[in-house]
């Protein structure tokens, strides 16, 4: 909400790290 730290960094690597190739 406020700067956005873990949000936009964790919600993209935890995309396309964690789904199969």
């Amino acid at each position: 909400m406020a700067g956005g730290q873990p949000a936009p960094v964790e919600r993209r690597r935890d995309r396309p790290r964690r789904l199969p190739p």
